[in-house]
């Protein structure tokens, strides 16, 4: 480097010094210092909401997360982490009616690591300039809900993720886009309900709809999905498509698929659009999704997906003048009264459209308070 002066640098740990091998060259000196290897950590979450596992109205709930986190295990760079949660949720008359336990695993590896030798894909990507990652996780998780059911699920993924961020100019204006993709070629869950009440057989028996969505199953297919998010100034567009499937190829044969094998094709679509004004923000979003359950029975075909896999609407991520899977089928007065007021409605397909005016009504102790027109 030539016609180098000295300045204050701002970085703290790099420093420029001349060499003493030529007046023309300069010799960086740059400090690194190492970040903790492990992290233990231990939070407490505690939420009032209306996202009841079964009943509607308003609730409480609280959990205890125990993560451990190591950065470079095996020595490679490699990142895992590991949580244990345990929590409650208390019903209308301060008594508990939820018991949730889970415990997950995840083990980020920085490259693409290929499992099947003649499949070199996705192949090459660092060289284009892609940040790829093979993950992979498994996890188990315990639900009791209280009068009614227990829910046992395990699962466990291999996949690849890779993205990258290109800076372009338009018009004498700067935006960035950033494609992202992710391929799960190997997921395996397992969800079933080993206790079941009388009341809540009940109810299944009343409503033949949620009696062949409400069922256990064993998932074994492969997840694709591609996000692409364009921001320009103070607006943001953001689209994914996502596809999913289960039982494409185990399913030919007959004990597995008249066993618990689900087989099914699900895919869906998502475009939000975001204008931030600073405090105050306007957003639409449109999202498209639909689902097709062709497996078998012993008693014939499976015709709907199950509940852990099937759309819902309602909510704060959804429609917010609803509460969590009180929208669309089955939200006639028939249903309702014979669903006891039981957040149980699913469906196969689902269309919404909605948009919303974000404002901030003010800040409190440090704490925002916001609220929104939707």
């Amino acid at each position: 480097m030539t016609g180098v002066q000295t300045c204050a640098l701002p970085i703290y740990n790099i420093e420029f010094l001349r060499s003493p091998a030529s007046d023309s060259l300069l010799d960086v000196i740059l400090r690194m210092y190492p970040s903790k290897k492990q992290k233990l950590s231990l939070s407490l979450e505690t939420s009032y909401n209306t996202n009841g596992i079964v009943t509607t109205g308003s609730l409480l709930g609280t959990s205890v997360i125990l993560g451990l986190q190591n950065r470079n295990a095996y020595r490679q760079s490699i990142l895992t982490n590991t949580n244990l949660q345990a929590g409650i949720e208390l019903g209308s008359n301060s008594t508990i009616q939820t018991v949730l336990t889970s415990l997950s695993h995840t083990i980020v590896i920085p490259h693409i690591i290929h499992i099947i030798p003649f499949l070199d894909f996705p192949a090459n990507l660092e060289q284009k300039g892609y940040s790829t990652q093979t993950l992979i996780n498994v996890n188990a998780g315990y639900t009791r809900r209280l009068d009614f059911f227990t829910q046992e699920s395990i699962n466990g993924s291999f996949g690849y993720q890779w993205s990258k961020t290109q800076i372009n100019k338009k018009n004498e204006q700067t935006f960035s886009v950033t494609k992202s993709y992710f391929w799960k070629p190997i997921n395996i869950e397992n969800t079933t309900y080993p206790n079941i009440t009388d009341s809540f057989k009940t109810i299944l028996k009343e409503n033949p709809p949620l009696q062949i969505t409400f069922r256990s199953g064993l998932v074994i297919g492969q997840q694709f999905a591609y996000n692409i998010v364009r921001v320009k100034q103070n607006k943001i567009n953001y689209f994914l498509v996502d596809f999913e499937e289960s039982g494409a190829l185990l399913g030919f044969f007959k004990n597995l698929d008249k066993g618990g094998l689900l087989r099914y094709v699900k895919g869906q679509i998502e475009f939000r659009h975001t204008i931030d004004y600073g405090k105050n923000q306007l957003a639409f979003r449109a999202f498209g999704g639909a689902g097709y359950a062709y497996g078998l029975t012993d008693s014939g075909y499976e015709h709907t997906l199950p509940t852990f896999k099937a759309f819902y609407a309602g909510g704060p991520n959804s429609m917010r003048a609803w509460q969590v899977r009180n929208l669309g089928l089955g939200s006639s007065k028939y249903y309702t009264d014979s669903l006891n007021n039981l957040d149980l409605r699913y469906g196969d397909i689902k269309l919404e459209f909605n948009a919303e005016y974000r404002f901030l009504l003010g800040t409190l102790f440090g704490i925002k308070f916001k609220s929104a027109l939707f």
